[in-house]
């Protein structure tokens, strides 16, 4: 199936495995193993630190901690924080306390009163309490936002 790069917008054959043209995915996969030597060199890195000694975005190197690519039990540095608390995750926006919060909280029925159902634009409506969250972030997310000089 014939689709545009999500990076640099041009045409090429989108399969399951690949997702990025020809010259984007050799990027990824050069900008990778330009990740993973820094790491070996300094295990202790943060995710802000590793971008901005290999000028790369932040997101990206944040995708490759999503699909596993790196390890974030070998670079504690790396461990992603909890939206709503700050705690460290592996992966995901929110810590397992949270989300389970936030999932009992969307789950609850909304109370509302008579008055409220004869008079829908009163003040006094209904709050929805739950903190918004992000999606994981995808190939589609990192156009224009590669490299932070933005050319490769």
């Amino acid at each position: 199936m014939l689709d545009n790069c999500p990076h640099c917008g041009k045409l090429f054959g989108k399969t399951p495995s690949r997702i990025a043209c020809r010259d984007c995915a050799r990027w990824e996969d050069a900008s990778y193993e330009r990740i993973l030597g820094f790491l070996d060199q300094h295990r202790a890195a943060t995710v802000t630190e590793v971008s901005a000694a290999l000028d790369l975005a932040e997101e990206l190197i944040l995708l490759f901690i999503q699909e596993g690519r790196i390890q974030t039990q070998e670079h504690v540095n790396l461990l992603r924080r909890c939206q709503n608390c700050g705690e460290a995750i592996a992966s995901g926006s929110l810590c397992k306390l949270c989300l389970v919060k936030v999932k009992a909280e969307f789950n609850s029925p909304i109370k509302t009163t008579k008055a409220q159902h004869l008079d829908p634009l009163k003040k006094t409506q209904p709050s929805y309490n739950a903190a918004p969250t992000r999606g994981p972030i995808g190939h589609e997310m990192l156009t224009d936002k590669w490299s932070k000089k933005n050319n490769h």
